[in-house]
């Protein structure tokens, strides 16, 4: 069969796009199972010129890739755009209309009843796709794909996503077929600022308050071959990629994967650089395994901390402790890998105190810099839903359409707290989002990556651009939406000598 594959994800702040790896992920396995895949990605396109990239091309599938339904700091709506392009796509005759991606996995029946589509994917898109495809082709009407959402009959039939029988929406990822990375151009997002990227696992064992990813890719780690992935390494060098982002929701669960695949990268003497997440889960950060990085090429990590107090952690179902993330810390820096912590201020159980111990901890580790995420995203089916819902804060019937944060009742005070911290350091060593944070900071940072030429480590052009553009350190703190407008700052300007 014929199929049209779009990435509609054009969202580039605050430093440069991402790579739609799914989009990747898709056409190969669609190509290599026989049908004629046309991959087109809109980030560096606009809207109106689907259609003529399109060009003679008549599909007899549609599949739309949605990564995104909100940004959360630019509280930026996705959902309408992409609302156009498929009443574009009706317009135009295309039926068999598939949606999916992360974005609209998250909160897949409601994004559902909103788009109209023939199909819906949740989770894992790769071989429900090619159900799809097979079944359309054999004339079926009727799919037992887990995890599907369609119409038969002029009613909505949803399957149940479950990780047990033999059609499990959770594969052995030695199934998906290798992938060649041509059907998207990797150089562009270079040079636009962003990076290439690319995934070693899928799957995450965690259940932290405020996350979809066990939800969209299960709870059980599943690990593609080192071998595999070093040759993926090898032919986005070839292409020029210089710095990689590794997309796996922790690179370090499990350690002993992440250290198989670092041997494998040092017997290649790879040369490319890459960074990561990681989680300082209770001896998931070994030693050896932070020097197996360094010599692999990673450059920067951003640790997924959260809190620096220890009741906080335990109440949000982080496995973490205070001491673990300083002794990482250090290790990480002993070994010459840039480090970035991130926190999210607001969780269930924090307050001033709270968040006192969470400063405390940054000013004991001094990594090279710290994000701080202000009032956590509200999504379905996790934890901090159930909470909200418990505490009054959240309806049981709410819409998850609607953006919605979760409001702490010391919101303004650890606001206070946290910008009085702000204004003692440099904005080359921390940064704050939160919603509406975003403009106007976020599109200058952009702005100037895209006109400087820089490329690499996300956190390390952070460090470029607010270091060359001397920005004030209240020039995170913009627009916050706190019942008031705060004023919009976009810091000093460069002066001469």
């Amino acid at each position: 069969m014929k199929l049209l594959l779009v990435s509609t994800n054009q969202f580039r702040e605050p430093l440069g796009p991402v790579l739609p790896l799914a989009l990747e992920f898709l056409a190969e396995t669609a190509a290599r199972a026989g049908h004629q895949v046309k991959a087109i990605d809109l980030c560096f396109q606009k809207d109106s010129e689907l259609f003529e990239l399109v060009g003679d091309f008549v599909p007899d599938v549609v599949g739309i890739s949605m990564r995104n339904t909100y940004d959360g700091s630019t509280m930026s709506n996705f959902l309408p755009r992409v609302h156009d392009l498929i009443t574009a796509m009706r317009a135009r005759g295309y039926r068999n209309i598939i949606m999916g991606g992360n974005g609209f996995s998250t909160m897949a029946r409601q994004c559902f009843e909103y788009f109209q589509p023939d199909f819906a994917v949740v989770g894992e898109g790769e071989f429900p796709l090619l159900d799809i495809l097979n079944g359309l082709q054999s004339g079926a009407t009727s799919f037992d794909t887990p995890g599907l959402i369609y119409r038969r009959d002029g009613k909505v039939v949803e399957n149940p996503l479950i990780e047990l029988g033999p059609k499990r929406p959770y594969r052995d990822l030695s199934e998906i077929p290798p992938l060649s990375r041509t059907f998207v151009d990797s150089m562009a997002y270079q040079r636009a600022g962003g990076m290439a990227n690319i995934q070693t696992k899928r799957g995450c064992p965690m259940q932290c308050s405020y996350c979809v990813t066990p939800n969209t890719q299960g709870r059980k780690v599943r690990v593609f071959e080192p071998s595999r992935i070093a040759d993926e390494f090898e032919q986005l060098g070839r292409q020029g990629v210089k710095h990689l982002y590794i997309t796996d929701a922790e690179f370090n669960l499990p350690p002993q994967a992440a250290l198989e695949l670092c041997e494998e990268l040092i017997r290649r003497k790879n040369t490319i650089g890459w960074s990561c997440d990681v989680r300082p889960v209770n001896n998931a950060l070994p030693n050896e395994l932070i020097e197996a990085m360094a010599k692999a090429g990673c450059l920067e990590v951003n640790m997924t901390v959260d809190t620096g107090n220890d009741t906080v952690a335990r109440l949000n179902h982080l496995s973490q402790t205070r001491q673990g993330v300083i002794d990482a810390t250090l290790s990480f820096k002993k070994f010459g890998i840039y480090i970035m912590h991130g926190y999210v201020v607001g969780l269930p159980g924090q307050g001033p105190d709270e968040l006192r111990e969470t400063l405390e901890l940054v000013d004991a580790c001094k990594p090279n810099f710290t994000f701080f995420y202000v009032d956590p995203w509200i999504y379905p089916r996790t934890p901090l839903e159930a909470m909200a819902i418990k505490e009054g804060k959240l309806k049981p019937d709410w819409n998850p359409l609607e953006l919605t944060y979760y409001r702490s009742e010391h919101a303004d005070t650890l606001l206070k707290m946290l910008k009085r911290y702000a204004l003692r350091h440099s904005p080359s060593e921390m940064s704050v989002l939160a919603p509406g944070n975003a403009p106007p900071f976020g599109a200058f940072l952009s702005q100037k990556v895209e006109e400087n030429g820089y490329f690499g480590p996300m956190n390390k052009l952070i460090h470029q651009v607010t270091t060359k553009h001397r920005l004030a350190s209240y020039a995170m703190f913009t627009r916050f939406q706190l019942g008031r407008l705060k004023d919009a700052m976009l810091g000093a300007p460069e002066r001469k000598p």
